[in-house]
This record gives C-alpha cells, sequence and structure tokens, in this order.
C-alpha cells in the first residue's frame, strides 16, 4: 500500500469514486494578496542581503568673519545581514490514481501548490507585523524590535520611539500612533516627519477602524466636534494576524522598510517516476521576509 505522503487509490479513495457528484476542495475565491500592501516585495540578486546605516549632517553653525568653516563627517552605525530560506514541497501521484481520477482534482495540482506558495507569502510577510514587538525572531539595525519606546539612533544622545501605549483601538490611540510618525527623526535626531497613510487591523476591529476614519462626527461624543480622523487615513484588514487586540499604522509604503525578498522566485515542475510510475509535482523557492529600518511604521500591541 502506498505511504500516506503518495496520493493513490486508496489514499485519498474520494478522487477515484464513481458516485461522487462534487468533490469540495479549495475552491472558493481568493481576493488579492494582502501583503503587497504593506511590505516591498523585489529580488535578491547574491547570497545574501546586507545593508549598514551612517548618520547625516546636522545644522550647519554660525561663524564669525575670518573664522574657519567648522568640519563636520558622517558617523557610521551598525550592519546588518540577512540570508535566504529555502521552502519547497512535493507531491506525489500513483499512476493508478492519475489513470482513475474521476473529479478532475489531480490535474490541479500545480494550481493549488501555487495556493500554497501564495499563503507562505502571507504568513511570512504578516510575520513582520506579529512578531514586531520582540526581538526574539528578528531586530532592526539598532538591534531593536520593530516597535519599539527605545529605538537606538547614530548620532544623537535622544531616541525614537514608534510604540504606542497598550490600549484597545479609540481616537486617542489611534491620535497617538499618528503623531508618533509625524514626530519621526533622523539618525542625527532631526525631525523628518512621516505623513500617516494605512491603518492595519485584525478581523474584528474593522468596524471599529471603520468609525473612526469614516464617521463626519466625532466617534463616541455627544457633542458636534468634527472628527479629524476622517480622510486622513484609509484602512485594510488583514486575516493573517495572529493578534485580536493589534493595530499597525504605515506610511507611504515607499518610505518604509519591510521586505519580502525573492532569491529564487517560486518554481513548479514535474515528471515521471520511472520506477514507480508515478507523477511527482513540486514547488520550491528561495526567499526572506525581514526588515532594516524602523521608520515609517507604528504600532499598538492593543489591550
Amino acid at each position: 500500500m502506498p505511504g500516506p505522503g503518495i496520493l493513490s487509490t486508496v489514499n485519498p479513495n474520494q478522487l477515484t469514486i464513481k458516485d461522487f457528484d462534487k468533490i469540495y476542495y479549495d475552491s472558493y475565491l481568493r481576493t488579492r494578496p494582502e501583503y503587497t500592501s504593506f511590505v516591498n516585495v523585489h529580488n535578491g540578486n547574491a547570497n545574501y542581503y546586507r545593508a549598514g546605516q551612517i548618520g547625516g549632517f546636522g545644522s550647519i553653525p554660525d561663524m564669525d568673519e575670518g573664522d574657519a568653516i567648522a568640519a563636520t563627517s558622517f558617523k557610521q552605525g551598525n550592519e546588518k545581514t540577512i540570508k535566504y530560506t529555502n521552502i519547497g514541497v512535493q507531491v506525489q501521484v500513483t499512476e493508478n490514481a492519475r489513470e482513475d481520477d474521476r473529479s478532475g482534482q489531480l490535474a490541479k495540482i500545480p494550481e493549488m501548490l501555487g495556493k500554497s506558495m501564495l499563503y507562505t507569502c502571507e504568513l511570512k510577510s504578516a510575520d513582520l507585523l506579529n512578531s514586531g514587538f520582540v526581538t526574539t525572531t528578528r531586530a532592526g539595525l539598532d538591534s531593536v524590535a520593530l516597535f519599539s519606546s527605545s529605538h537606538v539612533l547614530v548620532d544623537s544622545a535622544a531616541g525614537y520611539d514608534n510604540l504606542g501605549t497598550a490600549g484597545s483601538l479609540s481616537e486617542t490611540t489611534l491620535l497617538e500612533l499618528m503623531d508618533l510618525l509625524e514626530n519621526t527623526v533622523t539618525e542625527n535626531g532631526i525631525p523628518a516627519p512621516m505623513v500617516p497613510e494605512l491603518l492595519i487591523v485584525p478581523v474584528g476591529l474593522r468596524w471599529i477602524a471603520e468609525r473612526l476614519l469614516m464617521s463626519e462626527l466625532r466617534p463616541g461624543s455627544m457633542d458636534n466636534d468634527t472628527n479629524v480622523i476622517k480622510g486622513k487615513l484609509r484602512f485594510m484588514v488583514s486575516h493573517f494576524l495572529t493578534s485580536t487586540t493589534a493595530y499597525f499604522l504605515r506610511a507611504s509604503l515607499a518610505d518604509t522598510d519591510l521586505q519580502y525578498v525573492w532569491r529564487r522566485k517560486q518554481k513548479t515542475q514535474a515528471q515521471d517516476d520511472f520506477n514507480t510510475g508515478s507523477w511527482m509535482y513540486k514547488i520550491t523557492a528561495r526567499v526572506t521576509a525581514d526588515f532594516f529600518d524602523y521608520r515609517g511604521w507604528a504600532a499598538n500591541a492593543g489591550a
């Protein structure tokens, strides 16, 4: 009998039984990819991806007539190297199973593998946000988590904060995150404000987000105060967030650094196995999901 990892006339036998009118398997519509809304997707051209940081120049000092011009220089910061991960899965279909398949599902295996790859992209990308409050999975160039109240600057004794005070999504907590992005600074501590653009929430917070962003008047207030957030942000629901209370705020995607890098894009292959008569399908890729710089992001871990 074929092993449990081989598709045969025995496992799963529903594909070869005559009196099934329909087999339900992954036939539902899929929405467009979510991860491309908050990560920068691009290709790598070496066996690693590496970045460093340098502090820029500060303000230019006054000088008296005849004085020598003050000297300045760059200050070098940290560096980080990212390695790629090989991912892949294979499916083996016996010759008998191909001959006796009445459902047509076996012919869809390449399509199903493609859906699995998309799901993997979503999981790896969403993990940048899900694990962004700790350093146990990954850290930025400053050796700090993506979302932190103590980011270290290369050329300034001051730090930077992009982590909101933990609390449920509300007008107060959302305005705090918006202010954190507006207070972004360079490695020298020079103001480099970023305009908030996209709020990312889990499914259970979508209705709160809609009220906060779309109400004409201030949500939850009996006064006729204007809703100052209306028209300032878009929001999206991520179905791959693990927390039901955390929420995330992004500036322009071009100004952020969450990255999904393909070293080798997905490749699907199929071939006959001469010894067994089975048909072998596989899909592989070489990827990484990581970040170097935290700027352009703010988050709240929720209540």
